[in-house]
């Protein structure tokens, strides 16, 4: 089922690109959603990379017809969790990868694809076959509209801390928190799929519409198929050059193979304030009423999210806090406590990237003394040895404590760290 879904998007995308080469039906550029035509608002800051890794920079670059890397890693963890793998793991991945970009008048298209082998030190039995794919859309509908779709796959066991060539797709917005709950080893079988559409309705007010689709399939445990669904609407209105109002309304529903009772959660934002503090820094703040029925009862709450953010030629930061409601991914079990993010990137030169992410979830069910603490971190460096030669390393830690939630998973805490040398095939390469 999950390979129809992933199949069927590759295709749309895949249609897209004969349609796209043509000329626009309008002869005046227009300028991309979010810019506005006034002069007397807020001039948008030039393009910027944001401090991409030197990967991204490669995979994404629209010059890349069609391109083929070759990688080979190494991996140690601690491997902290329960189970006949309790001790520590190493392993050796090899994992090739191909992967093209078009651009026509109106639209960019990238699709990868990449299979890879683990094996595992002195753990032959381990030993198993990986894959993932990512694809993106974005194409101009009219002079003021834009689509954005994309879809992410993987299938692989679940080494948390590790995933070659793996990617998020993500909504322009900040959707409702979901929060994947660790299990033991086993293989899980993912796919993520995001698809937004923004309208410029005046000079100082865009309106979008946007969603999401999550899939999850676990190897071995006792439930399968977990489903989560998102959908919601967004309006930003622009007070002056420096304050914009937002307001949305968003709804999750997780659905778990019909041996638990399916979750929801809406949220309705009015008035959310966003300061464009400079031209490449943006804070935000905004209350929220969240409302969820969970096992045949009514919750409703009072939550908050704030941010910031800021994007440069050379580094990106990203910084959210949200105190509300939210789900996990997996078992459906609502909480209501703390969530916090981090984000940072930064490009020293033209030949080293460092990267650095960061969660924190605490929160409490509605049931019983349940309760879920969460925390993971992860920084790593990217360094160009030559033109088509990256070397990466890593460094990861999560920690995960759960208690009297619908669903059996282990406390751990887990370290992991890998190495690894990324070969992109010159002769493919674009300019």
């Amino acid at each position: 089922m999950i390979k129809k879904y992933f199949a069927a998007s590759l295709l749309i995308a895949i249609s897209s690109v004969a349609w796209a080469q043509s000329p626009p039906a309008e002869q005046q550029q227009a300028p991309p959603p979010g810019q506005e035509t006034s002069s007397s608002q807020a001039e948008p800051p030039p393009p910027e990379s944001g401090g991409s890794s030197l990967v991204e920079d490669i995979l994404d670059s629209t010059g890349n017809r069609l391109g083929f890397s070759f990688s080979s890693f190494e991996m140690y963890t601690t491997n902290g969790m329960k189970g006949p793998q309790r001790s520590a793991l190493a392993m050796a991945v090899l994992y090739p990868q191909i992967f093209t970009n078009r651009r026509g008048k109106r639209s960019t298209l990238h699709l990868d694809y990449g299979i890879g082998y683990r094996a595992y030190h002195g753990k032959s039995e381990l030993n198993s076959f990986s894959q993932t794919g990512f694809a993106s859309w974005e194409v101009r509908l009219g002079r003021y509209t834009m689509l954005q779709l994309s879809d992410t796959f993987s299938s692989s066991p679940n080494d948390y801390g590790f995933s070659p060539g793996g990617r998020l797709s993500q909504l322009e917005f900040q959707p409702i928190y979901s929060q994947e709950i660790l299990v033991d080893r086993q293989r899980m079988i993912t796919n993520s799929v995001a698809l937004s559409v923004s309208q410029r309705v005046t000079k100082r007010m865009k309106a979008s519409v946007f969603g999401s689709y999550d899939y999850l399939r676990y190897s071995r445990d006792n439930f399968r198929d977990v489903k989560g669904y998102q959908v919601g609407v967004r309006a930003d209105y622009q007070i002056n050059s420096w304050l914009y109002l937002d307001n949305s309304y968003s709804t999750y529903l997780n659905t778990i193979d019909d041996k638990l009772r399916s979750s929801n959660i809406h949220r309705l934002q009015v008035g959310g304030l966003r300061f464009q503090l400079s031209r490449r820094t943006q804070f935000f703040t905004t209350g929220a009423l969240e409302y969820t029925g969970y096992q045949g009862e009514k919750h409703t709450t009072a939550g908050i999210e704030s941010g910031i953010s800021r994007t440069t030629r050379s580094n990106s930061l990203q910084i959210s806090y949200h105190r509300g409601l939210s789900t996990t991914l997996g078992p459906g079990a609502i909480l209501q406590g703390h969530n916090a993010t981090l984000s940072f990137s930064q490009r020293v030169g033209s030949r080293l990237t460092f990267q650095m992410d960061g969660s924190y979830l605490r929160g409490k069910g509605f049931t019983p003394d349940s309760s879920m603490e969460s925390i993971s971190g992860y920084g790593g460096l990217q360094i160009g040895l030559q033109r088509n030669l990256v070397a990466t390393t890593n460094v990861g830690f999560v920690s995960q404590r759960l208690s009297n939630l619908p669903i059996v998973a282990p406390d751990l805490r887990r370290y992991t760290a890998y190495a690894g040398l990324q070969y992109f095939l010159p002769t493919l390469r674009g300019r």
